[in-house]
């Protein structure tokens, strides 16, 4: 950043007219004549600093929150985020009368944003530095395979999900999910409980990155678990006949 004649910096001086002077020499150190330049810098009004999402934040697929500080004397906002850093790449430009928004990332990848101010006579200030971003893809939503009982033992298992940190999987008696028999985290793509008692029940999966970011689950699967043994239905249905005689 330069520095105005009184030690001010460049950004906070008013606009002003600047001289660019230029010459050569050649290696016998003969100096040409000069080229002269005359330029101006207005770096009113400032850019704004920004709050969210700055570049050590995780983010992922989907509606990502912006927010910054709000500079004085301001009417509204430029935000443009694109593919590269010189901003040839744009995928949004927005003009925003407040300090926050919301704007929805569809594509995983590196992105930078940056900000810029606008007054009420529509004067646009210089951009400020731009944030690189990293937006990863949601955790995809494992294939659950069917269900198997072994002896003593219920098998829930479910295809492997590449870059994937973990897993969680909610056993349920209800579709709703309100009755859990199990919930787990488990690096294996399965589990291995014990034999619930016969009858309908529900599990769903979701996988977990290595940023600790939970996908959503997936659709509840229903699965029937047969009695154990039908040797006590038999007692019951002979002993309720035996009352009635």
């Amino acid at each position: 950043m330069g520095l105005l004649d009184d030690g001010r910096p460049l950004n906070q001086g008013k606009s002003r007219k600047y001289y660019l002077r230029v010459r050569g020499v050649d290696a016998n150190g003969l100096e040409g004549n000069n080229a002269e330049k005359i330029f101006r810098i207005d770096a009113r009004p400032e850019a704004p600093m920004a709050r969210t999402p700055l570049s050590d934040r995780v983010l992922h697929v989907g509606d990502v929150d912006f927010s910054w500080a709000a500079v004085e004397g301001v009417s509204s906002y430029l935000l443009e985020l694109a593919r590269d850093a010189d901003f040839t790449q744009l995928q949004k430009k927005e003009s925003l009368p407040g300090t926050d928004t919301t704007l929805e990332i569809r594509e995983p990848g590196n992105y930078y944003y940056r900000l810029s101010s606008v007054t009420a006579d529509g004067r646009q200030g210089p951009p400020g530095k731009a944030v690189q971003i990293r937006v990863l893809p949601v955790p995809a939503v494992p294939e659950p395979e069917p269900p198997a009982v072994e002896g003593d033992k219920l098998r829930l298992a479910w295809q492997k999900v590449e870059g994937i940190a973990s897993y969680q999987i909610q056993l349920a008696a209800d579709p709703d999910f309100h009755e859990l028999v199990a919930d787990i985290r488990t690096t294996k793509p399965w589990i291995q409980i014990h034999r619930p008692p016969g009858g309908y029940y529900y599990f769903r999966l979701r996988s977990i990155d290595t940023e600790g970011y939970e996908g959503g689950f997936g659709t509840p699967r229903r699965f029937e678990v047969e009695p154990g043994s039908y040797l006590p239905v038999i007692l019951f249905v002979l002993a309720s006949a035996l009352l009635l005689l």
